[in-house]
């Protein structure tokens, strides 16, 4: 679809915004006489492959219409191959949930392998990121909020839950497309708002295992300088 910015009555960034969520797999090439970060910027955001400025070549229109076809053939490809690879999270999710209940009732023991357990969901929530670091990268998240919460003045006690709680903060992923977590391109805007939904979900997730409520009139002190 090769469409204008200005239009009337609709802007082409509206009419890109319902083109996609009418045909997901369309590709789209805006066309503007405007040469401006605030029309460029949108179109990538919403999903379209160029902005062509006016006045343009027949040779221009052609050598992006055959890119945003190659794009969108890969973009096929790409959600083809992932339906297989999606199912089968399905059996990751239930793992994370099943260690979650468990994380849940070692809490509720005050159980002393729950740190062992947090790790394990942390990982599992984790699986795939190609980073091999990735388990140095949740300790790190852990110690450093350990050591904020003793800086603003929480208990040792308290500073150890966030030191364990702290490392899901990306549970919530494992329930993410592949698609959408392993693409290398700018998210289109319906893909950036599923990724976000992942703090919702970990929320939603891990809603077993809360710190406890903060003691009456605990204040958190600013940090020195």
């Amino acid at each position: 679809m090769l469409c204008d910015v200005t239009m009337p009555g609709e802007s082409g960034f509206s009419l890109l915004a319902h083109a996609h969520d009418a045909h997901p797999e369309l590709a789209v090439i805006m066309v503007t006489a405007i040469d401006s970060p605030s029309t460029t910027e949108p179109a990538a955001r919403h999903g379209a492959y160029s902005c062509i400025l006016k006045p343009f070549d027949t040779n221009m229109i052609l050598i992006n219409i055959v890119g945003a076809l190659n794009r969108r053939a890969e973009r096929i490809s790409e959600i083809s191959q992932n339906r297989g690879s999606e199912a089968d999270n399905s059996d990751r999710i239930a793992e994370v949930a099943a260690l979650l209940e468990t994380l849940a009732t070692e809490d509720m023991a005050q159980s002393p392998t729950r740190a062992e357990t947090v790790t394990r969901v942390a990982l599992a929530a984790e699986w795939r990121d190609p980073n091999t670091e990735t388990a140095l990268h949740l300790q790190r998240v852990g110690e450093n909020s350990a050591r904020l919460a003793t800086l603003a003045g929480l208990p040792p006690h308290e500073a150890e839950m966030l030191r364990m709680a702290s490392q899901l903060h990306d549970v919530g992923k494992v329930g993410i497309p592949d698609s959408i977590v392993l693409n290398s391109r700018l998210l289109t805007e319906e893909e950036r708002l599923t990724m976000q939904g992942h703090t919702e979900a970990g929320f939603q997730n891990a809603h077993g295992f809360r710190l406890p409520p903060p003691q009456a009139g605990l204040h958190c002190r600013p940090l020195a300088s």
